[in-house]
C-alpha cells in the first residue's frame, strides 16, 4: 500500500484539519482548539507537553499539490 505517496490538495487537507481541530470548540468543551488536550492543534500552535506525536504539515503553499 503506497498511500503515503498520494498527492493531496493543501487547501482541502487544511480545511479538514481545521474541521477536526474546531470540533471540541463547537461542542463547548474548550475555548480554543489548542486547549483540547488530545488534539494535534496543540502541535500546530507550538504548545509544549503535547500528548500526541504528530508530523505537522507545512501549508506554505495555497494551490497545487504537495507530495506526501
Amino acid at each position: 500500500n503506497n498511500r503515503s505517496k498520494h498527492l493531496i490538495y493543501p487547501r482541502f487537507t487544511l480545511r479538514k484539519l481545521n474541521y477536526i481541530h474546531w470540533n471540541p470548540v463547537k461542542d463547548g468543551i474548550v475555548l480554543k482548539p489548542e486547549d483540547y488536550l488530545y488534539s494535534s492543534a496543540r502541535n500546530y500552535t507550538s504548545f509544549e507537553n503535547c500528548l500526541l506525536d504528530v508530523e505537522c504539515i507545512d501549508y506554505g503553499i495555497d494551490i497545487g499539490f504537495l507530495m506526501m
